[in-house]
């Protein structure tokens, strides 16, 4: 009777280890997690027209130009541009 006990246990450990492998995980840094109360009408920059889409279009797409630190433009996509 004990015996038995102990292969439950031995079972239910097994069945544990087995379900927490490394292939299950997710790596963070791969999804875009977003909190929207509205629904997003569209992921396309060019659909954008409310600050809702144009924020997490922003989040999602790169830009040829980029402001940094001090609002002075820097290359993103584009590696060089004349005025």
């Amino acid at each position: 009777m004990r015996s038995l006990g102990m292969h439950k246990w031995a079972g239910i450990l097994l069945l544990l280890v087995a379900c927490s492998g490394e292939h299950d995980r997710i790596d963070d840094r791969k999804v875009f997690r977003y909190n929207e109360a509205a629904n997003i009408a569209s992921l396309d920059p060019a659909f954008a027209r409310d600050q809702a889409i144009i924020w997490e279009t922003t989040q999602i797409y790169n830009g040829l130009l980029q402001l940094g630190d001090r609002l002075e433009i820097l290359p993103c996509l584009a590696r060089a541009w004349e005025i």
